[in-house]
């Protein structure tokens, strides 16, 4: 039987060489289990999340966006209390990782999304600094393709819909920028860089004239969606790390 020590030990090990200054308390949040018998992904911790694993008997959860951020917890009471209540009584543990997850070169969200779209390892190139760590990729790709060639792979493979802002009057895309999630942040960074296009999560309206005036266009997949990518892939790892361990992706979308 797999113990919690190890397996947090080989997601810790995953993300070593990722440490950071980060908002969210990164690793083990909320202890449960001694023994783990299931392992449920997902992108969210919350309480549909909870609920979810609790029902399909997980007693580890790893998720992208944490519950402890900054300081913590200050109060158990409301929404908190109910969160945490769900977890200790049904002996869940929560592993959070978040911006080692957008980095991480294999099994990060970025990664996965530069797969998925076509750039190959070989043609990019780490960027987009947040709190001393490059979290995105830019790249070029071996033979042009399109916007909406982009998007279409996004959307079959993410079960999104993609918002498409053409700032270059339909050109070729030769090169892309990606950062996952709320990266509309590192829009001036990739429009300084020899790319013709931005892939994202979300788009702050403020931002649309700033990439229209740069001339870089933008595809905009969805915060849930493109940070989908990450989780799925740790699953995968452990899966591969730990073969007897049932494991079980949490589908939980915001539709944001």
């Amino acid at each position: 039987m797999l113990s919690l020590q190890q397996l947090t030990s080989f997601l810790d090990g995953l993300f070593a060489d990722y440490s950071v200054q980060d908002y969210s308390n990164n690793g083990l949040q909320v202890e449960g289990n001694a023994t783990v018998r299931k392992a449920a992904f997902a992108v969210d911790a919350c309480l549909e999340t909870f609920e979810r694993a609790a029902e399909n008997g997980a007693d580890f959860l790893f998720c992208h966006h944490g519950l402890s951020w900054g300081g913590g917890l200050p109060y158990l009471t409301g929404i908190h209390a109910r969160r945490i209540k769900t977890l200790l009584d049904n002996g869940i543990s929560l592993y959070a990782m978040h911006l080692p997850l957008d980095a991480q070169k294999t099994v990060g969200n970025n990664a996965q999304l530069a797969d998925l779209v076509g750039l190959s390892p070989e043609l990019r190139h780490p960027f987009a600094e947040y709190h001393g760590l490059q979290i995105g990729y830019y790249g070029n790709y071996a033979e042009p393709t399109t916007l909406e060639e982009i998007a279409a792979k996004m959307n079959q493979a993410l079960q999104t819909t993609c918002r498409i802002l053409d700032n270059r009057g339909g050109k070729p895309v030769r090169s892309l920028a990606i950062v996952s999630g709320g990266g509309d942040s590192s829009l001036e960074e990739a429009a300084a860089l020899p790319v013709d296009a931005f892939l994202t999560g979300e788009f702050l309206h403020q931002r649309y004239h700033i990439a229209k005036e740069l001339g870089i266009s933008v595809i905009i997949a969805g915060h849930y969606a493109t940070e989908t990518t990450g989780p799925k892939a740790v699953m995968n790892a452990v899966r591969l790390k730990f073969p007897d361990l049932p494991v079980e992706w949490l589908d939980v979308p915001t539709g944001l």
